[in-house]
């Protein structure tokens, strides 16, 4: 059986480090991972979704994958209902599904998701949900369920979603894949069906992004080997970026097989709730796939 995570590490395991190093995350560090993942084992890692109808269910969860990238940019855009960030962008989308979704103009687009941010920034929003919603309707009859039923295992559904501009997450022949795994997970997660699909979820690798190098790099799990040089002018797509995002899910691994853990995701969710608590240095990389 083709692995998800095996195709993500062992592409990224070629990288050559230049400028990070991966180091043995000290006994302190993996008891305090310990401890936050026993906490969220009780919440359940829930995800409801409350205020969408059942019938679009699937398509919310699509198409909130397809629009959160960026929000970083534009904050106030995403302080919505009293929530913030992805929680805004969220509560915007419950909106979205007010509408008539598949042929949304951009003028109503707009005024639902992005009042506040560019309008250059908001077209590109724009332009793939479009793009995701005319491939939903041609390919699968405007139900994302069909999709899944189709590609119910981690490395067809993954794979196969390339067709879309939105979850083209890789560089080169590194795979990261972040867009595309948490649909899936996210996808599970709103169906309540985490039991029927435990051994799927296994093969899932952490989502990386920058918050999540951050963090690792605040414990000094990835460590940066000249700070005057590796912060100085970090693109896209460039030999920087695919070894901050390569090395977060290189260095989760390591952690997970430290603690003994089956799955990555629990890694990913302990570090980003300490990510809510300490103040790490943020970086900032425009991307449509973090």
């Amino acid at each position: 059986m083709k692995s998800l995570k095996n195709l993500i590490i062992n592409s990224l395991k070629k990288i050559d480090f230049k400028y990070l190093e991966i180091k043995e995350p000290d006994k302190k560090f993996l008891e305090l991972i310990k401890e936050k993942i026993k906490r969220l084992r009780k919440e359940n890692y829930g995800f409801l979704v409350s205020g969408v109808k059942n019938k679009d269910l699937a398509n919310f969860i699509f198409v909130l994958r397809v629009l959160d990238f960026r929000l970083w940019e534009f904050p106030k855009n995403w302080h919505f209902k009293n929530k913030k960030g992805f929680w805004g962008l969220f509560e915007r989308t419950k909106i979205l599904f007010n509408y008539d979704v598949k042929n949304i103009k951009f003028e109503d687009f707009r005024k639902i998701i992005s009042p506040k941010e560019s309008i250059n920034l908001a077209k590109i929003r724009y332009g793939l949900l479009k793009e995701s919603l005319r491939w939903l309707d041609k390919n699968y009859d405007f139900d994302f369920n069909n999709y899944f039923e189709e590609n119910k295992k981690p490395y067809y559904f993954a794979k196969n979603l390339t067709e879309l501009k939105k979850f083209r997450d890789y560089i080169k022949d590194f795979y990261f894949f972040k867009p595309n795994q948490l649909l899936y997970y996210e996808y599970i997660l709103a169906r309540r069906e985490v039991k029927k699909f435990c051994e799927e979820i296994k093969d899932l690798t952490v989502f990386a992004d920058l918050d999540l190098f951050g963090i690792l790099n605040y414990f000094g799990v990835l460590s940066v080997k000249n700070e005057k040089i590796f912060y100085n002018n970090i693109k896209k797509n460039s030999k920087k970026e695919i070894e901050i995002r390569g090395g977060s899910i290189l260095a989760c691994e390591l952690i997970r097989e430290k603690l003994g853990l089956d799955n990555s995701y629990e890694v990913d969710s302990a570090l980003w709730n300490l990510a809510k608590k300490i103040k790490i240095k943020k970086l900032k990389i425009k991307s449509i796939f973090y």
